[in-house]
């Protein structure tokens, strides 16, 4: 990530309340699996992801491809979880065309 980028979002993490983000955590840990939902998707889904995303890793958002009917998957080279902040002119590039292709 660019260093000034890098900078950013580590201000930005670093103005968060603890007591937010514990219960954010919380919150993604607890809550249900929702998988068997993805089938029931019924409208243009687009999944985007980092090659190198350790958060959400590429083989779980193409299992949510797979499983999301006529969804689309993009892998974005060289970013992790963030790759709207690590590469905004691919992902930009991504939901533009995804959306111009919906008219």
């Amino acid at each position: 990530m660019h260093p000034e980028r890098r900078a950013t979002v580590k201000d930005m993490m670093a103005r968060q309340r603890p007591a937010a983000v514990i219960a954010a955590l919380r919150g993604m840990a607890e809550r249900p699996d929702r998988t068997p939902m993805l089938a029931t998707i019924k409208v243009p889904t687009l999944i985007i992801t980092g090659s190198k995303d350790e958060l959400i890793l590429p083989k779980e958002s193409e299992a949510m491809a797979v499983a999301i009917p006529g969804s689309k998957l993009v892998i974005i080279p060289d970013v992790a979880h963030l790759s709207n902040v690590e590469d905004p002119d691919a992902f930009n590039k991504v939901v533009r065309e995804f959306v111009l292709g919906l008219e």
